[in-house]
């Protein structure tokens, strides 16, 4: 779930293109899993109002 995350908080180095392919291929898959929820709205949550103490603890 770190694509997008900065590498300053132990994430993989991508753009968002790469997230959008991985998107895709959740859905083309069907795969059960909570990626919008999860990175969409909880991560998107904490990198838009969260605290630097917040994304440190949320982000790895």
């Amino acid at each position: 779930m770190g694509c997008i995350i900065p590498e300053l908080y132990g994430a993989a180095v991508m753009i968002w293109g790469d997230l959008c392919v991985i998107a895709e291929e959740l859905g083309r898959s069907l795969a059960p899993t909570p990626f919008a929820s999860s990175y969409y709205l909880a991560n998107e949550a904490i990198w838009i109002a969260g605290t630097e103490d917040q994304k440190q603890d949320f982000s790895p």
